[in-house]
């Protein structure tokens, strides 16, 4: 017979919805239309066996059985394999297991449970050997689908449920970790049990094994209620982008002093409103190098504002580096702080600690006094919020900054960059000069092309045209500089 398709005159309605369809090498015709040739026609042409399949509440295309006809001793096709032109039935809740014989009575009539024939379990179809010589009718048999409940949440009140099919020996099939997933928390473990004795390793694979005692795994995951980016090394903060709401939760403490490279750089950004949940950990070796990016870019540490809703919270920032280029002279004012440039109203900050230093420059010419806030560790704090930040106990904390200093005539204004530690102040360099004119008016500015620190302590300076010695001295808070030109 050509390959072909045949349908069953529309006039002849059978119990079983049918059509026909010759199959690949089978000698057979799928009985599943309403329209074209009968029964009777189907039978002349040779296909005289009636196989009847039973779906036992599984589904395939929207029916619950279906009928094939099949040329003597020839195979009977296979649900849901090649060629069979019959789909895989689907059943919710439940993964097809095999096709047993229909159960008849003793006068070989099929017996019924809620008016549909139901499976003899002891004699299961086998499709590979089975060779048709006369009508059958087979039954399908499932298996229960396994199932995998995930607890989570404050008292582990949460619940997710997974069905995890079965394979036809009644083994699971693999359940993705994705299913581990779960809006708005983030998992920190798993356990077998609420008492979170026993851990529970998530990998996406289930074995049967896992299954001892039953058809559902409970799994305790004990999680965090937002979403959270976990860290217990230096590397974890090159795996997503910190934004201003981005959620830290340390597992460990961690050393950035080596992971700062041209490609790796990690920065707290601006108006931070995020929660930072320290667990008692510390985080060495921070770095942070600032210039102004526009006008309104004024508060600057290592954070340089925190805003309404942050909360950060029992940590300690060790050996904070920060570096500001405050040149823009047309900014009317900057706060600096160690921790934070500006803590806004609606923040939380609780058993914070931090260590550091801080070194900025400022434009020539610039009233630091006047125009830069510094506060040590806060820069400018809203008044209604009492941060628990304080310095790490006997830890160092520098701070280097660009000042004027004059000579005693007031001839000249030396630039120095000075730094103030709880012991005092201290010259750290000398990098240029310039003359003072009537009323303070600075003029003839003489950045210096090269500066030599010599022996005694002085500087020698020279620029394109002049060689200027240049000595700072620093007698408690007070500086005061001399002036010589060669």
């Amino acid at each position: 017979m050509n390959k072909q398709t045949l349908k069953i005159r529309k006039k002849l309605l059978l119990p079983i919805a049918l059509a026909a369809t010759t199959a690949l090498g089978l000698g057979m015709l799928v009985a599943c239309g309403d329209e074209g040739y009968s029964e009777d026609d189907v039978h002349n042409m040779g296909f005289i066996h009636a196989i009847d399949y039973y779906f036992d509440g599984g589904i395939v295309n929207e029916k619950d059985n279906a009928r094939v006809r099949v040329s003597d001793g020839s195979y009977v096709p296979e649900p849901g394999k090649a060629g069979s032109n019959i789909d895989l039935p689907v059943k919710n809740g439940y993964s097809l297991r095999d096709f047993c014989y229909a159960k008849t009575n003793a006068d070989g009539e099929l017996e019924l449970k809620d008016g549909k024939p139901i499976a003899d379990e002891t004699r299961v179809f086998d499709f590979s050997t089975y060779k048709a010589d006369g009508d059958v009718s087979i039954v399908a048999r499932w298996w229960d689908n396994y199932s995998v409940v995930l607890h989570y949440g404050e008292g582990y009140t949460e619940q997710k449920i997974g069905r995890i099919p079965r394979t036809p020996d009644g083994s699971p099939t693999n359940i993705s970790s994705t299913f581990f997933n779960v809006s708005d928390y983030t998992f920190l473990d798993y356990f077998y049990d609420e008492a979170e004795s026993e851990k529970a390793v998530v990998s996406g694979v289930f074995t049967a094994e896992q299954f001892v005692d039953s058809d559902t795994l409970e799994i305790y995951g004990k999680s965090l209620n937002g979403s959270y980016e976990l860290i217990d090394e230096a590397s974890d903060f090159s795996n997503f982008y910190m934004s201003a709401t981005t959620n830290l939760y340390f597992l460990d403490s961690v050393d950035m002093t080596d992971y700062y490279t041209e490609d790796d750089k990690f920065e707290f950004p601006s108006n931070y409103s995020g929660k930072i949940i320290g667990n008692g950990y510390t985080i060495t070796g921070l770095q942070a190098d600032f210039t102004p990016a526009g006008m309104g870019d004024t508060d600057f540490g290592l954070f340089k504002s925190i805003s309404d809703g942050a909360e950060i919270t029992d940590i300690t920032f060790k050996d904070v580096k920060i570096n500001l280029n405050l040149t823009n002279s047309r900014i009317a004012e900057y706060n600096i702080g160690l921790f934070a440039g500006r803590i806004r109203s609606g923040a939380k900050i609780e058993k914070v600690q931090i260590s550091g230093s801080i070194e900025y420059e400022v434009v020539v010419g610039y009233d630091i006094a006047e125009k830069v806030n510094f506060g040590g560790i806060i820069g400018e704090l809203a008044s209604d919020v009492e941060p628990d930040v304080k310095l790490i106990p006997d830890a160092e904390f520098t701070v280097t900054s660009s000042e004027m200093v004059y000579t005693a005539s007031k001839d000249y204004a030396v630039y120095a960059k000075v730094t103030q530690t709880a012991s005092g102040k201290s010259i750290k360099s000398v990098y240029g000069l310039a003359s003072v004119g009537e009323g303070n008016a600075l003029s003839g500015l003489r950045l210096s092309e090269e500066v030599v620190k010599n022996e005694n302590g002085s500087y020698t300076l020279k620029t394109s045209t002049d060689t200027y010695t240049v000595t700072v001295t620093v007698s408690g808070d007070d500086l005061s500089a001399t002036v010589v030109k060669a």
